[in-house]
């Protein structure tokens, strides 16, 4: 991964959110301009945001603990002479701490709550016809999926935070303890397991925004897109909202391309 993610990120023109009409604050996307910034223990992937810094290493490579300790003592006694901070680094690696799997699972469970309590996150993604998506997080595509201007979102770090692509891997990365400390976040924030990669998820990530509402501008919704088995009920109060909020979005109407297991789309005047 580069060493800042967050430069020339290669996001599509339209990223989507899919939603259910029957949630209330789902519904708030329409009515008020509203997206969550959840936090990481709400996702229903149970590894997500769940990669540990693999402290463990130390114990197992001197040169790591070398570097390790040395790079703690010129981070917080910088002030120490050439000797003392051997004296110190020494010292620190003599305490073996981290052979200490109590101690271990303690820091991994502080630094996961850190995460959970201090970063929401927006989940979007660059498909409108993912099948699976509609089932899964679209009410078995009785409700909608909204779609949103990416430059609007992504460029915009005061209000929506910092994002990116999601990076798919079939082995679980180990994140070293020497490794710059934006590097780790970065690798537990935005890597996931290959098995999500239909998701072709982009993230927006912002630090004290657990759990947190925001209003995003008018102009950055373009389009509403009504699920294949939406009911008429819904069907006509999404459409009449969205007329009346956000004139400028289009809105399309799924339908399943007959004799197949796709959907296209159909513009709604």
């Amino acid at each position: 991964m580069r060493s800042n993610p967050f430069e020339n990120i290669d996001v599509p023109e339209t990223v989507y959110k899919y939603r259910e009409w029957d949630d209330y604050h789902h519904k708030k996307t329409l009515t008020n301009r509203e997206l969550f910034l959840a936090s990481p223990s709400r996702f229903n992937d149970p590894f997500d945001c769940k990669i540990p810094i693999a402290y463990w290493k130390i114990a197992e490579d001197p040169d790591l603990a070398q570097t390790y300790f040395s790079q703690v003592v010129e981070r917080h006694k910088s002030h120490l002479g050439k000797e003392d901070k051997k004296k110190e680094v020494e010292r620190l690696i003599s305490e073996k701490r981290f052979k200490d799997k109590e101690y271990l699972e303690r820091m991994e469970k502080e630094l996961f709550n850190e995460l959970n309590k201090k970063f929401g996150v927006i989940g979007l993604t660059a498909f409108r016809d993912n099948v699976v998506m509609w089932s899964h997080y679209s009410g078995s595509h009785k409700g909608f999926c909204v779609g949103f201007n990416s430059k609007i979102l992504f460029n915009d770090s005061d209000h929506f935070g910092r994002g990116g692509a999601v990076l798919y891997v079939k082995e679980f990365p180990t994140i070293l303890p020497t490794e710059e400390s934006t590097q780790q976040l970065v690798k537990q924030m935005y890597i996931k397991s290959d098995l999500w990669a239909y998701e072709k998820e982009y993230r927006l990530t912002k630090i004290n925004g657990a759990d947190k509402v925001i209003q995003f501008p008018l102009e950055a919704l373009i389009e509403v897109i009504l699920g294949c088995s939406i009911n008429e009920i819904h069907r006509n109060e999404i459409i009449s909202i969205t007329k009346e909020n956000f004139p400028q979005a289009k809105i399309l109407q799924a339908k399943q391309i007959r004799n197949t297991f796709k959907i296209d789309f159909e513009e709604i005047k």
